[in-house]
């Protein structure tokens, strides 16, 4: 769990630091279109790749829509034993590194990871619109310009697999404020707001 919190923070603020308006032309997927292009890359190499985490942040003061031009996605190869990270990048897939993993322990039931993709339904900018409706609205009149990061999951506590895939969607004001939202990743139903 450490593992993926210091993954979560430091693809945050990684991809925070990208320049706005660099003059490039951006190509801006959902969550889902990304995924299409990052499967696409790692099955080529391990068939039996599954997914496991989506991240993506939007730099500051560009838009909160849930169209972002860079995602990053975590997969799992339990015929390798590998830990793979994943980014699509303005339309474009590449493997970023490829790690063992020890523990079968680390690896998610597989009958859960099927559960998972079957109800991944809400997709990023639906995930947004959602948030933006349960109080990140508000949120973002007073603090029009913000670092937004999304997060995709199963939920995982006490040390047990959920089968519950959940957005996490954090705006942050750099220095001040922030809020996290939540919402189940099948149903669209807030889960939690702080």
């Amino acid at each position: 769990m450490k593992r993926i919190l210091v993954f979560l923070c430091s693809c945050l603020f990684v991809l925070a630091s990208l320049a706005v308006g660099s003059g490039a032309t951006e190509t801006r997927l959902t969550a889902r279109e990304a995924f299409r292009l990052a499967q696409q890359a790692v099955q080529a190499k391990h068939g039996d790749c599954i997914l496991f985490l989506v991240t993506g942040t939007q730099a500051l003061g560009a838009p909160t829509d849930g169209k972002l031009p860079v995602w990053k996605f975590r997969v799992f190869s339990k015929n390798a034993r590998k830990e793979l990270e994943v980014e699509v990048e303005n339309g474009s897939a590449r493997i970023l590194k490829e790690k063992a993993v020890d523990s079968q322990e680390e690896f998610p039931p597989s009958d859960a990871v099927q559960w998972w993709m079957d109800n991944w339904k809400i997709d990023s900018q639906q995930a947004v619109a959602l948030s933006r409706s349960n109080g990140a609205d508000t949120f973002l009149k007073s603090n029009p310009q913000v670092v937004m990061g999304l997060f995709l999951g199963p939920h995982k506590g006490a040390g047990k697999w959920s089968l519950t895939w959940g957005w996490k969607i954090l705006y942050m004001v750099p220095g001040k404020d922030s809020l996290t939202i939540e919402i189940d990743g099948s149903s669209g139903q807030l889960i939690r707001k702080g």
